[in-house]
């Protein structure tokens, strides 16, 4: 017999669907392909991939971003919620133990300028890394699902005419994921980085005091 002539829904009084084995066993198969592959944890902001590995249904999003979860081999996942979506699901989805459910921060594609858009991600970024670090994987492979940008920036203090010094973006440089996922890094050991990197990215910015002392045909990358 069909088992599921009884239909999709769930009884007591019937073995049809049995979905606390399907949530275990979805997430038991997303813990053994991150074996498999020796990434310890998994950042997952796809609605799809959160669904699947914690079962956790969101509302829909008008931006990416407003909630992603942390999937771990040998742990439980974390579930990071935007607003009372974090309540609400904390109540329904009691799958999630207690522990692990964390308010999300999204800068909402930066709608709020640059200063919150970075202040944002730095705490985006923080809360992540507190709780990898909790478990004692801040050191080990990260896997993501989705980027839709690389920006790498490196600061350092400039020192005007007048003695003041201030702390700028000295290096400045923005590539969408699928040229970041193709770029060849070694190549810059013999290949001037402006035209290596500036061709590739969506935005590269030196300093102005820095360009002033360079030689852009000169200037290499040290791996």
């Amino acid at each position: 017999m069909d088992k599921l002539a009884f239909g999709v829904g769930a009884a007591d009084w019937q073995d049809r669907i049995n979905v606390e084995r399907m949530r275990r066993e979805r997430l038991a198969k997303a813990q053994a392909a991150m074996k498999r592959h020796g990434v310890a944890a998994c950042l997952l902001s796809r609605p799809d991939n959160i669904r699947y590995v914690t079962a956790v249904r969101g509302a829909p999003e008008f931006v990416p971003g407003l909630r992603y979860a942390l999937a771990f081999s040998e742990h439980d996942p974390i579930m990071y919620e935007l607003g009372d979506t974090l309540e609400l699901n904390r109540r329904q989805c009691t799958w999630i133990k207690p522990e692990n459910w964390r308010f999300s921060y999204c800068w909402l594609g930066g709608i709020g300028g640059p200063g919150a858009t970075q202040e944002t991600a730095k705490k985006w970024a923080r809360s992540i890394f507190e709780d990898l670090k909790a478990k004692g994987l801040h050191k080990e492979r990260l896997g993501v699902d989705g980027v839709d940008e690389v920006r790498i920036n490196v600061k350092t203090s400039f020192q005007d005419q007048y003695g003041q010094s201030e702390t700028e973006d000295a290096v400045r440089i923005t590539m969408t994921e699928a040229a970041f996922s193709k770029f060849n890094w070694d190549e810059l050991k013999s290949q001037s980085v402006w035209r290596g990197i500036s061709d590739a990215s969506d935005e590269y910015y030196l300093h102005p005091a820095i360009q002033k002392n360079i030689n852009y045909d000169k200037l290499y990358l040290s791996i």
